[in-house]
C-alpha cells in the first residue's frame, strides 16, 4: 500500500477506537508500540472507571452502619452477589438448595414448598 493512501486513509478517521482499528490494518501497530499501547488505554480507562465506581457504590450500599464490621471475605461474598445479582436471579431456589444438601450429611433435609 502506498503511503499517499494510508495518510489519505488515517485523515479520514474521526475517534480513537476508529484510529486503533486502522493502525492494526494497516500493520503499523508493531512499528508504533508506545502509541498503539496509549490507545488502547485511553479506550479502556472510561469503562474502567465506571467499574471501579460502581463497584464503590455498591460497597457503599452493601456496608452501611449496621454492618460496619464485616471481615473482608464476607464482604467480598456480599459485594460479588451484590454486583452480579442479574445473573444470581436465574439461578433457582431448588439449586440452591441441593447444592447445600449434596455438601455434606444432613439430619435434616430442606426442602421447599412443592419441591421433591
Amino acid at each position: 500500500m502506498r503511503i499517499d493512501k494510508i495518510v489519505e486513509r488515517f485523515r479520514k478517521v474521526k475517534n480513537l477506537p476508529d484510529l486503533s482499528i486502522m493502525i492494526v490494518e494497516t500493520k503499523l501497530h508493531n512499528r508504533h508500540e508506545i502509541i498503539y499501547k496509549l490507545l488502547k488505554l485511553v479506550i479502556v480507562l472510561p469503562v474502567a472507571i465506571a467499574s471501579v465506581q460502581i463497584i464503590f457504590s455498591a460497597m457503599n450500599y452493601v456496608k452501611n452502619k449496621l454492618r460496619n464490621r464485616l471481615r473482608d471475605q464476607y464482604l467480598n461474598h456480599c459485594l460479588v452477589t451484590f454486583i452480579e445479582r442479574e445473573m444470581f436471579l436465574k439461578v433457582k431456589d431448588c439449586d440452591i438448595i441441593n447444592r447445600f444438601q449434596a455438601m455434606k450429611e444432613r439430619r435434616i433435609k430442606a426442602t421447599l414448598p412443592n419441591h421433591e
